[in-house]
């Protein structure tokens, strides 16, 4: 699925639907974030919503997004959840 680069506003749900759907063109997304008066911007990829696995139980996982930020702790990279409405502003 390409985006859509038409001038037609989108919607903020519409976006998100567009690049969790986008498996061709790289993403990266720059989040700021702040707490006790201290700024950290994070570069976060490959977002991704978790689908429910056919013959398997439901997990408290299911349907939410997740996205890697680049960090590696031990052998394992470090995914976080993704903002629910990230283009909601």
């Amino acid at each position: 699925m390409a985006f859509d680069s038409t001038n037609q506003v989108m919607t903020p749900g519409a976006l998100l639907e567009q690049v969790l759907g986008s498996m061709e063109i790289p993403q990266a997304f720059a989040v700021v974030c702040s707490a006790d008066q201290h700024v950290k911007i994070y570069i976060l990829h490959w977002s991704a919503r978790y689908m429910a696995q056919i013959s398997r139980p439901p997990t408290q996982w299911d349907k939410h997004i997740f996205a890697m930020n680049g960090g590696v702790t031990g052998n394992f990279a470090v995914t976080i959840q993704f903002p629910e409405e990230p283009f909601k502003v």
